[in-house]
């Protein structure tokens, strides 16, 4: 029986589509209706941000139907809007990974350049020993490996057998932890101030 409805929902959808590319609007929203709630779920599900998940979701429907004349698609239409969901949440996640990197990276110089005025170059390795000891065994390595040694986070994931993901996720978390260092850092020496 639960086949059954699969396969009706599958007609159903080929139905839509149909529909939607010779412009039809209220099939558009029948299909919107129909899925906005399971694209969201979807988007949350690898997000975890209420708000960025609905945009998500809304987005990928409405790129749907920005594209229904030319867009070809070859598996059924649920999954292809569940693969365009998760694509664009993954690709909001790589931005928000790049600005936090971006954001350490001036965290990191810019604590670097101040130190350079106050310590000798012992005292900056030292520095930042202490500053990597704060993350775990496998942040560090993976850290060690993309900042010291320039692999790309595909590379790491190969070499260290774990997903690209969890790489980029590990990366994410040991910027988070180094930039907090850094600050902390920067406020008790009495260099910090506020923007």
């Amino acid at each position: 029986m639960n086949r059954d409805i699969a396969v009706m929902s599958q007609h159903v959808d080929e139905l839509l589509w149909e529909y939607i590319r010779q412009d039809d609007h209220k099939a558009f929203e029948v299909l919107f209706v129909k899925y906005y709630r399971e694209l969201t779920n979807t988007a949350f599900y690898y997000n975890s941000n209420s708000e960025e998940a609905e945009e998500i979701a809304a987005d990928v429907l409405h790129s749907l139907w920005q594209k229904r004349a030319t867009l070809e698609i070859s598996s059924s239409l649920k999954a292809y809007l569940s693969v365009a969901t998760r694509n664009a949440t993954f690709n909001i996640l790589r931005k928000k990974i790049l600005v936090i990197e971006t954001l350490t990276d001036a965290v990191v110089n810019e604590h670097r350049a101040e130190a350079t005025d106050h310590m000798e170059s012992k005292d900056i390795e030292e520095g930042i020993d202490r500053a990597l000891r704060q993350l775990t065994a496998r942040q560090r390595e993976i850290f060690r490996l993309h900042r010291f040694q320039e692999y790309h986070p595909s590379e790491i994931a190969q070499l260290l057998q774990l997903s690209e993901g969890t790489v980029n996720f590990q990366l994410h978390k040991a910027n988070k932890r180094l930039k907090e260092y850094f600050k902390g850092l920067i406020k008790k020496t009495g260099q910090y101030t506020e923007a």
